[in-house]
C-alpha cells in the first residue's frame, strides 16, 4: 500500500507541475511583462548524472540456461545502444547493469535479488520464472523496488497495483490461443501433458478450459517433472 501510494504521489506532483507551468506560460502570453521590468531567469533544473544502476538477473545456470545466456546478451546489447544514444543527447548520466546468476530457483533470485538492491538499483530487470518473481515480489514492495520479468507468465502474480511488470502475455491469454489454434486445425481430443510447476499448471487449465468452451474434449491432464 506504501508503495501504491507513493505512486500516486508521485504522479500527482507530475501533473501539478504540468498543469502549473501550462497556466504560466498561458498568463505569460495574455499577460507580457511590462517594458523595462526586467524577468527573472528561471533557476537551474538539477537533471541525473553519473551511473543509474538498474539489476539484472538471469538464469545463467540450472534448468533455464539457455535462455538465460541469452537474455544476458540481448541486455548487454540494450545497454550498449541506450549509453551511446544518451551520449549523443548530451546528458551527464548513463545506465550502469548489474548481472547476478539466479540459478533457476526462487530462493537464489532473492538472494540476488536483495544484493542488487543492496547496492543502490531501483529497477531489475527479471528474474524469469513465476515463482521466482512471487518468491521477491514482497520484498520489491517493502522497499518500493520496480522489478520487470521478460518471461513470468503466471496468472497469480497479475495484482493490481504492484511493482511486477511482464513483457509476456500472461497465461490467460496464451491459454486461449493455444486452444484456439488447436481446435480451428480440427484436432476435437485432446491429452495435456504440462510441466509440473506454476507455470505449466496455468498454461494447462487456461488452454484446456478454453478447449473445452470450444467443444473439444480433454482426455487427461498429465503433469511431468
Amino acid at each position: 500500500m506504501e508503495g501504491f501510494e507513493m505512486k500516486i504521489q508521485i504522479l500527482g506532483i507530475l501533473l501539478l507541475v504540468v498543469f502549473v507551468t501550462g497556466f504560466g506560460i498561458g498568463y505569460a502570453v495574455k499577460k507580457p511583462t511590462p517594458t523595462g521590468v526586467p524577468t527573472p531567469s528561471p533557476a537551474p533544473v538539477a537533471g541525473l548524472s553519473g551511473e543509474i544502476l538498474i539489476g539484472a538477473l538471469e538464469d545463467l545456470s540450472g534448468a533455464l540456461t539457455t535462455y538465460g545466456e541469452d537474455i544476458k546478451a540481448a541486455y548487454e546489447i540494450a545497454e550498449k545502444d541506450v549509453n551511446e544514444f544518451l551520449a549523443r543527447a548530451g546528458v551527464k548520466w548513463r545506465i550502469k547493469l548489474i548481472h547476478e546468476d539466479t540459478a533457476s530457483t526462487p530462493e537464489v533470485a532473492l538472494e540476488k535479488f536483495e544484493s542488487v538492491v543492496g547496492k543502490g538499483a531501483k529497477i531489475v530487470l527479471g528474474p524469469m520464472m513465476s515463482p521466482a518473481c512471487a518468491s521477491i515480489r514482497s520484498y520489491a514492495e517493502a522497499h518500493n523496488v520496480i522489478f520487470i520479468s521478460p518471461s513470468s507468465t503466471a496468472i497469480e502474480l497479475s495484482i493490481p497495483g504492484d511493482n511486477l511488470f511482464r513483457f509476456c502475455a500472461i497465461d490467460d491469454l496464451q491459454g486461449p490461443a493455444i486452444a484456439s489454434a488447436i481446435f480451428s486445425s480440427g484436432i476435437t481430443h485432446l491429452v495435456s501433458c504440462y510441466l509440473d510447476n506454476d507455470w505449466g499448471a496455468g498454461l494447462d487449465k487456461s488452454a484446456c478450459d478454453k478447449f473445452e468452451a470450444l467443444g473439444g474434449t480433454v482426455i487427461q491432464h498429465i503433469a511431468w517433472s
